[in-house]
């Protein structure tokens, strides 16, 4: 059988276009090995109301970091409640009245400079009359 030159080319072009015609998948390689995650149900947490609720903030005027704040337990009942600050060289008291926020009460500082306060706890003696304990430390140059 003799083909013409017409016909040998019409069923090499169709041999070659055939695979292209019938795909849609872009260009991008892919790796058919890799599994994929199945989605799930996304895990939703429960908003956990906290058991205060912010009243206001303060910055100390030294602008060094405070190490603690800590409320005086040794009050009594009905009276305002007091917390002690700390940082630096000085122990700051304020006290918290019934309408809101705080209010500055008293500053002790050390005159050194180097020395730095970074531990305290309220007590109370005889007459619980409350103290403020310190532990302070002094930092020195070599």
């Amino acid at each position: 059988m003799n083909f013409s030159d017409n016909e040998a080319d019409d069923t090499s072009s169709v041999d070659s276009t055939s695979n292209t015609d019938n795909t849609s998948r872009s260009e991008t390689p892919t790796n058919s090995r890799v599994k994929k995650r199945r989605r799930g149900k996304k895990k939703t947490t429960k908003q956990v109301k906290p058991p205060y609720k912010f009243n206001c903030s303060a910055k100390e005027d030294h602008g060094q970091p405070l190490f603690g704040c800590q409320f005086n337990h040794h009050i009594a009942e009905g009276e305002p409640q007091i917390f002690a600050v700390v940082g630096s060289n000085r122990v700051s008291i304020y006290e918290c009245p019934e309408s809101g926020g705080f209010k500055f009460l008293q500053c002790y500082a050390d005159p050194d400079v180097s020395c730095i306060v970074f531990l305290y706890i309220y007590s109370h003696e005889q007459y619980n009359v409350p103290t403020l304990r310190l532990c302070r430390t002094n930092i020195f140059d070599i």
